[in-house]
Order: C-alpha cells, then sequence, then structure tokens
C-alpha cells in the first residue's frame, strides 16, 4: 500500500471503536519498515486522549483500502471509549 493510500485513513479497534484518521507515519530509516502510525483523534476520543495517537505497528490487526483495524489493547486500559448508545 502507498503512502497516499494510508494518509487519511479511518482507524478502528477490533470493537469497532473509531479512533480516528491517519496523519503520518514513523518509518525506520535503515530498513524502510513502518514502526508507528499517527492517528489524528476523532471528537469522541479527544477528550480522553490527547489530540494524536501513536499505534505501534505491532497493533496493528488489518489494512484495507477503507479501513486499518487494530487490536483494542491499543487503547491504554482504564480509558475504553463509551459505545454511542450511552
Amino acid at each position: 500500500m502507498y503512502l497516499k493510500q494510508l494518509l487519511n485513513l479511518d482507524v478502528y479497534t477490533q470493537n469497532g471503536q473509531y479512533l480516528g484518521k491517519i496523519i503520518d507515519l514513523e518509518i525506520d530509516a535503515d530498513t524502510g519498515h513502518i514502526i508507528t502510525y499517527i492517528v489524528k483523534s476523532s471528537n469522541v476520543v479527544k477528550n480522553l486522549f490527547q489530540e494524536k495517537l501513536l499505534i505501534n505497528s505491532s497493533k496493528v490487526i488489518s489494512i484495507s483500502n477503507e479501513k486499518m483495524m487494530v487490536e483494542d489493547a491499543s487503547i491504554p486500559a482504564g480509558e475504553a471509549m463509551p459505545s454511542p448508545a450511552q
């Protein structure tokens, strides 16, 4: 996948919670591999976390043209987002 395709890609947890959009990447200069995805938090998440989330590439479950899915544990424990019905 190209950088252009990754930027602004929606990011969700396994449970379907929307985290935000990818705005930047940290890349290992020696290997060219992505180390960290930098995600701009959604409005729901901003109140609980900093404006930007750093997601280690090891936490990524899948990436498609529509979204990136990360492990639920990517969000710090005790700071789970409320479900939309609440």
